[in-house]
């Protein structure tokens, strides 16, 4: 076991045709032939993650849930799951029925637009245009009522045209996933590397050696980064992954 690439999804590892680019694929082949691990870190449920998935097999570790979910697909194990309260969900479900907003409920096993009997790990509000801001502020004053939980992912799609938000209970981030993991495999920080786009993804540039943003990245995430790459829609990922393996390389001649 040698090196570890943590790569968000959504606008980073695809871009507008919501598809793995040959360049990226062919990228991420090489690092795990390399005897390299390659993580999925995501703000995703586990079902949109193997939805996603289910037509490669280069993932043997999830992040989901913006972190509140962490599975090891080799062994089937759950390594780490903190759901939100029932109570918690149906006033979060609640607000958004009683202000049009679309809501989608992430248990482990489903995603949903309506409550469901099981264990919650993440709710996602979307707010597709036009919308005001006002909307998007009440939001944010509503979410932090509520001490147990925390909007996670705060994002404007530019493709889409809309404003997301993932509701998570506190305590969980990319970032700590990603020190989660590490610790689990006993891989050491200066060997794990990581790229994004989103203010979701800012946590893990504390728990990796190098950080890396796609040019489409908010400007929160490409200020502190090691390095910008190309865009989601240009094969920023296969850039990352070039980057770290150009320079170990270089490092082994």
């Amino acid at each position: 076991m040698n090196k570890i690439f943590f790569c968000d999804i959504d606008d980073t590892l695809i871009g507008e045709k919501k598809i793995i680019s040959k360049k990226n694929l062919l990228s991420i082949n090489k690092w795990i032939e390399d005897n390299n691990i390659f993580v999925l870190a995501t703000g995703r449920g586990i079902v949109a993650i193997e939805n996603f998935i289910k037509n490669y097999d280069f993932a043997k570790y999830y992040i989901a849930c913006n972190g509140a979910i962490i599975l090891d697909k080799i062994n089937n194990k759950l390594l780490h799951n903190d759901y939100i309260s029932k109570d918690i969900v149906k006033l979060l479900y609640d607000y958004g029925v009683k202000n049009n907003i679309l809501v989608y409920i992430h248990s482990m096993k489903t995603t949903k637009t309506h409550i469901i009997d099981e264990d919650i790990y993440e709710v996602t509000y979307v707010v597709n245009e036009p919308f005001e801001k006002i909307k998007l502020d009440k939001i944010r004053e509503f979410v932090s009522l509520h001490k147990e939980v925390q909007i996670t992912h705060d994002y404007y799609n530019q493709y889409k045209k809309y404003h997301l938000f993932d509701i998570n209970l506190k305590g969980n981030s990319k970032g700590l996933a990603i020190k989660r993991l590490l610790e689990y495999l006993g891989i050491n920080k200066l060997d794990s590397f990581a790229v994004g786009n989103g203010n979701n993804d800012i946590s893990m540039n504390n728990y990796v050696n190098k950080m890396f943003a796609v040019e489409n990245a908010c400007e929160e995430l490409k200020e502190i980064v090691f390095k910008t790459v190309a865009s989601s829609n240009e094969d920023g990922v296969s850039e990352a992954i070039n980057d770290v393996m150009g320079e170990e390389n270089e490092r082994n001649r």
